[in-house]
Formats: structure tokens, sequence, C-alpha cells
């Protein structure tokens, strides 16, 4: 069958009919004003994390995230201790390569990397 022969059949196929696509869940529509005031002041005053403020409100991780940085707050490192963070700055300072800080502090590089953005942002 030919490139035109196949052209010609999709054209004159029926169209498939599917099934409308479900309305999107609006985080706007789904937390109310109140909600968001709860949600930055639990995470601010180190109540809740930002997956069990997730799992409370019925959104995503990602939607708390979001709503947190509108609200201007900084985005943790997750699953660094202050402990771990000063063995990054340490160990970044005295020039030790990204592996070798994941290594020894017990992170990912990916998280040392993160660590390290942040002390850079804050001036070191």
């Amino acid at each position: 069958m030919s490139l035109l022969d196949r052209c010609l059949a999709i054209h004159q196929a029926k169209p498939v009919i599917r099934p409308p696509r479900p309305a999107p869940r609006l985080l706007k529509v789904r937390l109310s004003d109140e909600d968001r005031v709860t949600i930055v002041e639990e995470f601010r005053a180190g109540v809740a994390t930002t997956r069990k403020l997730a799992q409370r409100y019925e959104v995503s991780d990602y939607a708390i995230r979001m709503l947190l940085r509108r609200a201007g707050i900084a985005s943790r490192q997750p699953g660094t201790s202050a402990k771990q963070r000063r063995q990054v700055r340490k160990l970044w300072l005295e020039g030790a390569s990204v592996a070798v800080i994941a290594k020894t502090v017990g992170v990912g590089q990916t998280t040392v990397r993160l660590v390290v953005a942040d002390l850079v942002r804050s001036g070191i």
C-alpha cells in the first residue's frame, strides 16, 4: 500500500470517539485561603513536612512546595541535618570533590550540590 493510499484510508475512516478528559483539579479551588495560611504557618513552625501537609490536604508535594515558594519560604534540602550541612560546608571549603563529600557525609551527590548552591547563594 502506498503512502497516498494510507493517507486516503485514514482520511476516509470514521473518527474515533474518545471519552472527555476529566476536569482539571485546580489547586486554587482545592485549597482555601485559610488552608494556605495554615500550611505556611505549620511549615514555618516545623510542625509538619511538605509530605505530611500534602497528604493531609490531598495535594501533591510539588503543590505544597510551590505554595511555600510563593509565600517566600526557601526550600530545605531534604534529608540533611544541620550537622551534615556543616560537614558539607567544611569539606567544600577544604576543596573536596562532590563525590568525596557525598560519600563522606552519607548523602547523594545531588544533595551535596544543592547544599553547596545554597551556601554560595548565602555567601558561604
